[in-house]
C-alpha cells in the first residue's frame, strides 16, 4: 500500500458515515464480482474499506465497473466471460452495488452549485472528493442480487454479443436503481410553473378568458401563476439533509422504537414504477415519519399533498423546500384550480416524482380509516393514462401508535369544541412534545394496488374501487401495536378495571389468536404495561389495572386501530351466544346481512366474492383457537363486548328513524342519533366522545341508502321498507338493558 492510498484511506473513514440496503445479499467468495457503475477512485476506496470492514476477502481485480465507453472496463468483462465459456462449471456473479455519496437529487445547477449538486454522470476526481468533503456523512451503499453470468453466458452466442448484454443489464439496473433513489433532476420552481402554464389544458383556460376581454389574457395568466407559486414544492436538496437530521433527533425522542415492515418489496417495485404512496392518516407525523424511513431506506422522498392550512410562515417554506405540495382543502366546482393542479400532477409524474397524498382528506380522529375520498385518486389514475412506459402502483401504509402526540385535542374535537388553527406560535408550543415518551411506532407497507387490479371493471367504477381496495389493505397490513391490545381488553371489562396478571393473559391469548404462527410466550408484556402506567395512559392500583374517564376516553383510539380485526370474529361470538337455537345457515345469512355495514365502517375486505369467504374464515379461526366450546376461554366476552357497540349504535339510529314516525334530514338524524348513543354509552360505559362520531354515521346511512333500505327525496330520508322486522332481529342479538334503555329514552324525548 503506498503513502498516498493509506492518505486516502484516512480521509475517506474520517469523512464518510455509510449507510447500507440489502447488506444480507452480499456474497462473499472468490467467483464474486463487485460491479459499480462509475468505478472512480473515490468509489473503488470507499467500497474496498467497506468490504474489508464485513470480512469479506477479496482482490482488487473483483472490483470493476460497467462503463462501456472506458476500455479497461470493458476488457475486465472481457475476460471473465471467456473464464465463463472456458470454463461452464464455474458459477462467476456480477453483483451490482450502487454507492451514492449524499442520496439527493440534483437541481439545475447554478456554476458554483454545480459543486456540490449530485450527478448521475461520472464526475471528475476533484469533484469526487469535494463532494465527498460536503455529503460524505450521507453515503449509501445499495447491494442487490447478483447476476449470474452463466445464465447469459450460453454455447453458439459470440463473447461480444453476451458482452453488450451483461453492459445493457447492468446499465440499466444502475438506472432503475438510481432513479429509485433520486428520482429526477429538480428544475427550479420557476421552470416548472413556466411548463404547467404552457400546456394545452393551461392555455385552452387564458383563451377561455380571453374570449371575455383581451385584457384578460395578462390578468389570467397573472392569477394561475400566482395560485401555482402557492402549489407547487419548491424541494431543495440542502434543506432536505438538514431537516433529515432533525426529524432524527426528534423521532428519536419520541419513541422508543421504529419499525418498519414490506419495504424490501417496496425497493424492488421502485425500479419498475413510479409509486404513488397512500398512507393512513393519524397524525401530523405521519408523512414525517413515512418521507424519513424512506430516505433512511433508499428510496426517494416523495412530493407529499398537503392541505394550505400548513402553508404558515417559516414552517410552510421548510415543509415545501422538503417536498409539500400545498392544496386547498376544497376545490370541487373550480374548474381551473382543478385543471391547473392536474397538470401539475401529471408533470410530476412524467418526471418520475414520487407522490404521497392521504386518501381519506383528514386525520382520523377516532382510530378507524376514513371513508376514501376519491377526487386525488381519479387525478392520479389521469395522469397515468399519460404514462405510457412506466405504470404507476399505489402503496397503501398502515401507522400505527402507542400514544399520539395530538390525542389531547383530539378528545376536545370529538366532544364539540372547534380545531385550533395551525400557526407559527402553535407549532413553537408543540415542542414540549420532546420531553415526552410515546412508546412504539409501525409502519407497515401493504400489497401494492395496480390499475390493471381493476381493469376488468367499467371505467366509471374503477376509481372506487382502488379507494375501496387501497383502505381494506392499508388495515390488512395492521400490526397488534402494545397499546392497542391494552385498550381492547381494558375497556371491554366491567368497570374499566382487570388484575394485572389477567391483562397479561389475555394479551398473550389475544395476540396468538391474531397470530396464530407468532410465538407469544416470550413478549415483553409486563413492560408494555409499565410503559403504559409511565405515560399516563392506565393507572396501576395494587394488583389491579385500571384507567379514569379521560384517560378511557383516549384509549379507544388505539382499541379502534385494531377493531376491523375483532369485529368479523366477535360478531360470531355474539350471534352464537344470543340465537343458539338458530341454524347454521341462517346465522351465516346473517353474518352476510350484516358484513357490508361492518365492512363500510371498519374498511374490512371489500373485493367481489369475498364476504362468504372472510366470514367463513372468521369462524375457523374462532374453531381453530377453541373459541366455539362451550367452556368459553375470557377472551370470548371480550370480542362481543368489542362488536356490541358497533351493533347498538346502527340499532340506535335505525331505532330513532323509527320513532321519529316522519321522513328526517340526515343532519337532524344524526344529530338524534348522537345524543342518544352518548346517553347510553355514558350510563353503560363510560363517556367517549368518539361513539357518536358524525363521520360513522354518515358512513352508516349511505349504507342504508346503497342497500336501498333508505331513500332519499331532496335530502329527506325514510325507510324503503319497515324497520320493525329489523329492530326485533337486533333486540334478539343486543342485550336487553340496552335496547330497553334506549326505547325508554326516545319515549320520553317523543
Amino acid at each position: 500500500m503506498t503513502v498516498l492510498t493509506s492518505i486516502n484511506r484516512y480521509f475517506i473513514r474520517l469523512l464518510t458515515r455509510i449507510r447500507v440496503i440489502g447488506q444480507d445479499k452480499l456474497q462473499r467468495n472468490a467467483q464474486v464480482y463487485y460491479v459499480l457503475e462509475h468505478a472512480s477512485s473515490v468509489n473503488r476506496l470507499i467500497l474496498a474499506q467497506w468490504l474489508e470492514a464485513q470480512g469479506v476477502r477479496f482482490c482488487s481485480e473483483q472490483l470493476i465497473d460497467v462503463n462501456a465507453l472506458h476500455t479497461q472496463s470493458t476488457l475486465s468483462l472481457e475476460k471473465l466471460i471467456d473464464r465463463q465459456l472456458s470454463q461452464s462449471d464455474d458459477e462467476i456473479l456480477l453483483q451490482p452495488i450502487t454507492l451514492l455519496v449524499g442520496h439527493m437529487p440534483a437541481s439545475q445547477p447554478t456554476k458554483l452549485m454545480t459543486l456540490f449538486n449530485e450527478s448521475w454522470t461520472k464526475p471528475t476526481p476533484f469533484l469526487s472528493w469535494f463532494n465527498l468533503l460536503i455529503k460524505g456523512r450521507s453515503t449509501l451503499i445499495r447491494i442487490d442480487e447478483p447476476l449470474h453470468l452463466r445464465d447469459i453466458s450460453q454455447p453458439g452466442i459470440s463473447s461480444l454479443v453476451i458482452l453488450q448484454r451483461c453492459i445493457w443489464l447492468l446499465s440499466e439496473h444502475f438506472q432503475r436503481t438510481q432513479q429509485a433513489i433520486l428520482g429526477p433532476d429538480l428544475s427550479s420552481k420557476r421552470a416548472l410553473i413556466n411548463q404547467v402554464i404552457m400546456s394545452h389544458d393551461i392555455q385552452n383556460i387564458i383563451y377561455r378568458h380571453a374570449q371575455e376581454s383581451p385584457k384578460s389574457i395578462i390578468k389570467t395568466e397573472a392569477a394561475l401563476r400566482a395560485q401555482l407559486n402557492k402549489m407547487i414544492a419548491d424541494f431543495r436538496p440542502q434543506t432536505a439533509r438538514v431537516l433529515n437530521r432533525m426529524i432524527a433527533f426528534m423521532l428519536k425522542r419520541l419513541y422508543q422504537e421504529i419499525n418498519l415492515s414490506g419495504i424490501e418489496s417496496l425497493q424492488k417495485l421502485a425500479l419498475t414504477h413510479n409509486l404513488v404512496y397512500l398512507p393512513c392518516h393519524r397524525s401530523h407525523l405521519d408523512y414525517i415519519l413515512l418521507s424519513w424511513l424512506l430516505y433512511q431506506n433508499g428510496l426517494m422522498v416523495p412530493h407529499v399533498v398537503a392541505g394550505d392550512n400548513l402553508n404558515i410562515p417559516i414552517v410552510g417554506k421548510l415543509l415545501r423546500q422538503g417536498g409539500a405540495i400545498f392544496i386547498r382543502r376544497q376545490f370541487k366546482g373550480d374548474r381551473d384550480y382543478s385543471t391547473l393542479f392536474r397538470r401539475y400532477l401529471i408533470l410530476m409524474m412524467q418526471r418520475g416524482h414520487s407522490i404521497e397524498y392521504f386518501v381519506e382528506g383528514g386525520r382520523s380522529r377516532t382510530g378507524r380509516l376514513l371513508p376514501a375520498k376519491t377526487g386525488l385518486l381519479d387525478m392520479t389514475l389521469d395522469a397515468a393514462s399519460q404514462l405510457p412506459t412506466r405504470p404507476i402502483a399505489f402503496i397503501p401504509v398502515w401507522i400505527g401508535y402507542d400514544r399520539l402526540v395530538e390525542s389531547h385535542s383530539y378528545q376536545q374535537e370529538l366532544s364539540g369544541q372547534k380545531k385550533k388553527k395551525e400557526s407559527l406560535i402553535g407549532t413553537l408550543k408543540s415542542a414540549r412534545i420532546l420531553f415526552q415518551s410515546y412508546g412504539k411506532v409501525s409502519l407497515n407497507i401493504g400489497e401494492a394496488v395496480l390499475p390493471d387490479d381493476v381493469s376488468h371493471l367499467p371505467s366509471e367504477q374503477r376509481v372506487h374501487a382502488i379507494a375501496h381496495l387501497v383502505m381494506s389493505r392499508i388495515n390488512a397490513a395492521s400490526v397488534p401495536m402494545p397499546m392497542s391490545l391494552i385498550a381492547t381488553l381494558l375497556l371491554s371489562t366491567p368497570n374499566l378495571s382487570i388484575a394485572e396478571n389477567d391483562l397479561t393473559q389475555r394479551i398473550r391469548e389475544l395476540y396468538a389468536f391474531l397470530l396464530p404462527d407468532h410465538p407469544s410466550a416470550e413478549l415483553p408484556i409486563q413492560q408494555w404495561c409499565q410503559d403504559a402506567i409511565d405515560r399516563h395512559q392506565i393507572i396501576r392500583n395494587g394488583a389491579f389495572v385500571t384507567v379514569n374517564e379521560g384517560q378511557a376516553a383516549k384509549l379507544t383510539f388505539y382499541r379502534n386501530m385494531l377493531l376491523h380485526e375483532f369485529a368479523l370474529p366477535g360478531l360470531w361470538l355474539l350471534v352464537l351466544r344470543r340465537l343458539p337455537k338458530t341454524s347454521h345457515l341462517k346465522r351465516l345469512q346473517l353474518m352476510l346481512a350484516v358484513y357490508p355495514f361492518l365492512a363500510a365502517e371498519l374498511s374490512l375486505n371489500t373485493e367481489s366474492a369475498e364476504p362468504l369467504r372472510s366470514v367463513q374464515m372468521a369462524y375457523q379461526a374462532l374453531n381453530d383457537f377453541g373459541l366455539l366450546s362451550s367452556e368459553q376461554p375470557t377472551i370470548s366476552i371480550h370480542l362481543m363486548r368489542l362488536v356490541e357497540p358497533i351493533l347498538l349504535r346502527q340499532y340506535l339510529l335505525l331505532l330513532t328513524l323509527q320513532a321519529k314516525k316522519a321522513p328526517a334530514k340526515a343532519d337532524e338524524l344524526i344529530a338524534r342519533t348522537q345524543a342518544l348513543a352518548i346517553e347510553i354509552h355514558d350510563m353503560f360505559g363510560f363517556h367517549a366522545p368518539e361513539y357518536a362520531d358524525k363521520r360513522v354515521l354518515e358512513s352508516f346511512i349511505n349504507q342504508l341508502l346503497e342497500h336501498q333500505l333508505l331513500v332519499a327525496y331532496e335530502g329527506i330520508l325514510q325507510p324503503s321498507r319497515p324497520l320493525r322486522p329489523i329492530l326485533r332481529l337486533c333486540e334478539r342479538i343486543l342485550s336487553k338493558h340496552l335496547t330497553d334503555k334506549a326505547k325508554l329514552l326516545l319515549e320520553t324525548r317523543h
